[in-house]
């Protein structure tokens, strides 16, 4: 799970210039400002994926047998208790590293063999 993550954020690399070149564009700012602050924000998608995915998998399982909640409730409640989980810890993670992290956590739930979601 956390080499996925770590795959993830090398993979960044292959996309590095374009992504450099695209968010300069839309952003207004210098391509070489970009280049700059790519690794920054790379290291700190990978701190918070590496932080949130071990939450993200105890979440999720205790929410996989609730049969009482939908699908999108659960993982609105994911997103909660993971969040809040982070900031007791004193960790500020995006929202969108924290859905990463419950995508993941559901699809190794799901490949589980004994534990189905």
């Amino acid at each position: 799970m956390y080499l996925i993550s770590i795959n993830i954020v090398n993979n960044m690399n292959i996309f590095s210039t374009w992504a450099s070149k695209t968010l300069a564009s839309f952003l207004g700012v210098s391509k070489e400002f970009m280049i700059a602050i790519l690794p920054v924000i790379k290291t700190s998608v990978a701190n918070g994926l590496t932080t949130a995915l071990p939450i993200a998998e105890g979440v999720v399982l205790s929410l996989a047998t609730d049969k009482s909640t939908t699908g999108a409730q659960k993982r609105d409640l994911a997103v909660k208790q993971i969040t809040t989980a982070l900031q007791a810890q004193g960790i500020q993670c995006a929202t969108s590293v924290v859905n990463v992290s419950v995508e993941l956590a559901v699809q190794k739930l799901i490949a589980t063999p004994s534990v189905s979601a």
